[in-house]
């Protein structure tokens, strides 16, 4: 039985609009509280700075593993993917499986225990277009996730997201006549 009922710690603003060559990520308030910069001929490969410009992780991905490291190195987290199923293990062990959420943005993490650590939902227009499908509202419901662990989580499965859906778009049955 998962606990989404209980209310969100926070709702944090994913935003997929570059500006000065990063993306924003907002709290609760509207003010920046982290920046992704991705890198222009790799879109497998980020980093997070809080509103101040420190380092909070950096991330990568190789074929079907992704992984987050904070600023000393250290694994924070790990996100494999599956069949339609991403599992994201944090550095003490904690898995949350994200099921069925490679087509659509309505998404939630979930802890081996059935509770939503974190749930998704398309930010309202203006704010996304079909230019820029991947603008999301986080909702933080586990206390227990710092914010590198939240931008790390929500940024892999983003960039698993995106890499479905290229393959979906060049699959031959969706592009033959």
């Amino acid at each position: 039985m998962t606990s989404d009922h209980r209310p969100p710690l926070s709702v944090l603003g994913f935003w997929d609009r570059k500006q000065n060559g990063r993306l924003a990520v907002d709290g609760p308030d509207g003010r920046p509280v982290a920046y992704i910069t991705t890198h222009a001929f790799s879109v497998s490969r980020f980093e997070v700075t809080d509103a101040c410009g420190n380092p909070l992780c950096a991330g990568t991905k190789e074929s079907r593993h992704c992984e987050a490291r904070d600023p000393r190195g250290a694994l924070l987290v790990t996100y494999t993917t599956g069949w339609r199923t991403g599992v994201a293990t944090l550095a003490n062990g904690k898995a949350l499986s994200i099921p069925g959420a490679w087509l659509h943005a309505d998404w939630r993490a979930i802890a081996e225990d059935g509770s939503v650590a974190l749930s998704s939902a398309l930010a309202p227009r203006p704010l996304r277009s079909m230019f820029h499908p991947d603008a999301w509202l986080v909702a933080v419901h586990d206390a227990t996730l710092g914010l590198s662990e939240v931008v790390a989580i929500v940024q892999l499965h983003r960039i698993a997201v995106q890499a479905t859906r290229r393959i979906w778009m060049n699959s031959p049955t969706l592009t033959s006549g």
